[in-house]
């Protein structure tokens, strides 16, 4: 990546403060530990399958592809929601964001019964920190843990090569947290990059040497070269927090940790673009997620199960010996992990359950959007709750710059790629439909023969039995699960929306 590249300087004074450190070990004897030590990523609107190694061909990210090819390259990941607070805080309790009352949308506040599983590896005894962004936007309670995951990890900087990202040296982070360690103890990192997470430099990737001749524009967009740009920029973030995380697993391989580490890569949802984040597509929902544990998992397979992020939770207290709490309705991935098989490992794993209630709006008053869906290897199905409501936010006749604010349709970050949809809508109708106008009750998509999904299928006759045998299940699952929305209590979010709006009033809950 050219200029992406730390100096010689940087690199020296990294690997001969590495080498140092395992001198040390080496001397106490200090590389005992039994407990596996733990690597979790979390990128931030990463969506699958761009990454290099599932055929993305505009992104180079040897680190992802290097932990899939060593480990286990899950096919079938999704997010239990397509935002950011409940999503990250579905993955910190191990449950559906719908059962996490407080944080279950945006600017949400913690609260002292919920416990983020990381405080549960500490207690255990590892030691646990952070570097970028664990759980947000939104109030944390447990002041000991930071944002989540423990002390953040956050001073060493460093000059990036773009505006568009984070100044932090989150391998350097990573380097400082380790030679704290005291000696045997295991530790569990997080590393939240905040990339590709917008804003991104507009025409960053293509200066930096990227082809954008590679992206494919998905059918939901128009193919022209302000998209286009807008993708390559995107990939471009990819590739740099990869980066990062190539010299974090550098580290471990100095320091002899490496192969008593788990190291999980994924992301919070998916792209910060239209019709992607913020909606439950598969642009929205589907994240990439490679697992490597070199001691355990046997390398090189790829699982075609269904996952979904909460499930790491239980998945992660189970390797480090820790009891799973009962309120968790994630499933450990033990099976898919240890097995030595490639494909379906748990015919049972065949779909996932997600949803949203509200992105945007909870301080304006703005319309939810509610939604839940069902995802299995033939379709995905979605029930809109309010199909009346704007999906992406009103538009109020606002100004549309090409790098601006977020603007009209709220919902959806501003970008490149929101003003060319808007400006070209008489050019280009179909886009601008599918990213921004209303949106029937029923949606119903054929994966395999549409993999963008924008044709539905819903309302077509052939297709009704499918319709009312997916609702079923979908709506029976969530009633089981406990989702106030299906067990009549819909007015459960907008209470939570009106305490979130006390609290960051500065006032107590309601």
């Amino acid at each position: 990546m050219g200029s992406c590249r730390p100096s010689v300087a940087e690199r020296f004074i990294r690997i001969t403060g590495c080498l140092a450190a395992c001198l040390t070990l080496f001397i106490s004897g200090a590389n005992g530990s039994k407990r596996p030590n733990i690597l979790m990523v979390v990128a931030d609107d990463h969506s699958y399958p761009d990454v290099s190694i599932l055929g993305a061909e505009f992104v180079n990210t040897p680190a992802f592809d290097r932990i899939a090819n060593e480990g286990v390259l899950f096919e079938h990941a999704f997010a239990s929601a397509p935002s950011c607070s409940p999503s990250r805080a579905s993955i910190l309790l191990g449950k559906p964001f719908y059962l996490t009352e407080s944080v279950s949308m945006n600017h949400g506040f913690w609260q002292d019964h919920m416990i983020p599983f990381p405080k549960l590896l500490r207690d255990s005894g590892y030691k646990i920190g952070s570097t970028g962004k664990v759980w947000g936007p939104g109030q944390f309670v447990f002041e000991d843990m930071e944002n989540g995951a423990g002390k953040i990890y956050n001073d060493k900087r460093l000059t990036p090569p773009s505006n568009g990202l984070s100044s932090i040296d989150y391998a350097g982070n990573f380097q400082e947290f380790l030679n704290e360690r005291e000696e045997n103890q295991p530790f569990y990192f997080w590393f939240g990059p905040s990339e590709p997470h917008r804003i991104l430099e507009y025409g960053i990737g293509k200066r930096m040497g990227m082809d954008i001749d590679k992206v494919r524009v998905p059918a939901y967009f128009p193919d022209v070269q302000e998209v286009r740009n807008d993708l390559l920029d995107y990939g471009f973030e990819i590739q740099w927090y990869d980066r990062h995380l190539g010299e974090m697993l550098d580290l471990l391989e100095l320091y002899g940790e490496l192969d008593n580490t788990v190291v999980i890569i994924t992301s919070d949802h998916g792209m910060a673009f239209p019709r992607a984040k913020t909606t439950v597509y598969d642009a929205g929902l589907r994240v990439p997620l490679a697992i490597k544990w070199p001691q355990e998992i046997q390398p090189s397979r790829k699982v075609t199960d269904f996952v979904i992020l909460y499930d790491l939770a239980p998945t992660l207290l189970e390797i480090a010996g820790v009891d799973v709490p009962e309120d968790m309705l994630g499933k450990s991935m033990h099976k898919q992990l240890f097995s030595s098989k490639s494909g379906w490992i748990d015919p049972t794993r065949d779909h996932v359950i997600a949803g949203l209630e509200r992105h945007g709006g909870i301080r304006s008053g703005g319309p939810d959007y509610p939604s839940r869906t069902y995802r299995n290897s033939e379709y995905l199905f979605i029930k809109n709750y309010e199909p009346d409501h704007p999906p992406a936010g009103p538009h109020p006749g606002v100004t549309w710059p090409r790098n601006g604010p977020v603007g009209g349709y709220g919902y959806v970050d501003g970008s490149p790629t929101k003003t060319a949809i808007y400006k070209l809508r008489e050019k280009y109708p179909e886009p601008f439909l599918l990213s921004f106008e209303k949106r029937p009750m029923y949606e119903l998509y054929d994966v395999e023969k549409d993999p963008d999904q924008v044709n539905n299928l819903a309302y077509l006759d052939e297709y009704n039995q499918v319709v009312k045998e997916l609702e079923r299940t979908m709506e029976a699952t969530l009633k089981a699960n406990g989702d106030p929305r299906l067990n009549g209590d819909a007015e459960h979010f907008e209470i939570i929306r009106e305490k979130i709006l006390k609290k960051t009033q500065g006032g107590p809950p309601l």
